[in-house]
């Protein structure tokens, strides 16, 4: 836990045997991008920065780590893990085994679905679990690792709205895609993504939670390094090419990473008060299991600011690992201490 700026600054270490290259302009912005890590101990004196890593045109140019971590140490990626479950449903529609408009009630059987399917249910699409418009009224999160039955729970859920007609997060759409993914191609979520797509980018270092039915977590569980996560980031901003190959379709990035829906309860606000919200970088629309932000930006998000950022207009990625209370805040950091230079 660190008391002091000053302090904290003392404790940074530069991380050490990387696969990912340097820029000749590694170690140039350093005075202006290690003011983030200042910036962490005004939010909250139990906040802590635990990795920052740019990359600017497929190169380091910048990594810093607090003593307790490094570019190549895995760290929980909470919902940033919701990201790469979308991959894994990209590829399994890449594969012929997957379409968005597919109704989620045809992957399961008798023995995961109510007795009495409800209209909703019955129209409720892959597409729908992606945009966090499933309408269920209840996330089940809190309750998935006792679970024995998870995806039938889920499905067997009330629902609030009509699917597709609104957003509301819930981490057990996810894991329906993840579950999703599982059946169609007959492996489990990690290891038919570590095919896809950890294997080509060079990532050894994932592992990722499973319920007691088995599957993933899809929405949560995954942990990677800073390292491998900046190699993630690199190849959506390629859109879905790595070393000269087209490993993932750039058509299913360039949706995946598009607003479709907007962040609002509009139930709950008028036509007025939606028009008067914040513009902040939680209200920029979301996509298949991605935020779009500010500055044309978008990104993969878990709890307490596990963070892959990617800029295409400034041709860069810019990975968080942390322990934040306030993400508009340490967003607002990098926006003025990093964005600038790039």
């Amino acid at each position: 836990m660190k008391l002091l700026g000053c302090l904290l600054l003392c404790q940074l270490a530069l991380s050490c045997s990387s696969h990912l290259p340097k820029s000749p302009d590694y170690g140039k912005y350093d005075a202006s991008f290690d003011k983030v890590f200042e910036d962490i101990t005004q939010i909250n004196p139990v906040d802590e920065l635990h990795s920052l890593v740019v990359l600017q045109g497929g190169k380091l140019i910048y990594d810093r780590h607090d003593a307790a971590h490094s570019l190549t140490s895995r760290h929980v990626l909470w919902s940033a893990s919701k990201s790469f479950t979308s991959l894994a449903a990209g590829f399994a529609i890449q594969d012929g085994l997957l379409s968005l408009d597919d109704k989620v009630i045809g992957f399961f059987g008798p023995e995961d679905l109510p007795e009495e399917i409800s209209p909703n249910l019955q129209k409720m699409t892959v597409r729908d679990l992606l945009i966090m418009s499933s309408g269920f009224s209840k996330d089940l999160i809190g309750e998935a690792r006792s679970l024995e039955k998870a995806a039938k729970s889920t499905l067997s859920t009330s629902f609030s709205f009509e699917p597709g007609s609104r957003y509301r997060y819930n981490s057990m759409n996810t894991y329906l895609v993840a579950v999703i993914v599982s059946k169609v191609t007959g492996q489990a979520l990690d290891e038919y993504l570590n095919v896809k797509l950890f294997k080509p980018l060079g990532i050894k270092d994932w592992y990722w939670e499973r319920t007691r039915e088995g599957y993933c977590c899809g929405g949560w569980g995954l942990y990677l390094s800073p390292e491998s996560m900046a190699k993630a980031g690199q190849f959506l901003l390629q859109e879905g090419k790595w070393k000269g190959k087209q490993l993932l379709n750039a058509s299913y990035i360039r949706e995946a990473t598009s607003a479709h829906i907007l962040q609002y309860e509009l139930d709950e606000l008028t036509p007025e008060e939606v028009e008067n919200l914040p513009n902040n970088d939680w209200r920029q629309g979301y996509g298949y299991q991605f935020w779009k932000i500010t500055h044309g930006a978008y990104k993969m998000s878990g709890a307490r600011c596990q963070w892959v950022i990617v800029i295409p207009d400034k041709d860069a990625v810019i990975v968080v690992t942390s322990y934040c209370s306030n993400g508009q805040k340490l967003t607002d950091s990098i926006w003025k201490n990093v964005y600038p230079l790039l």
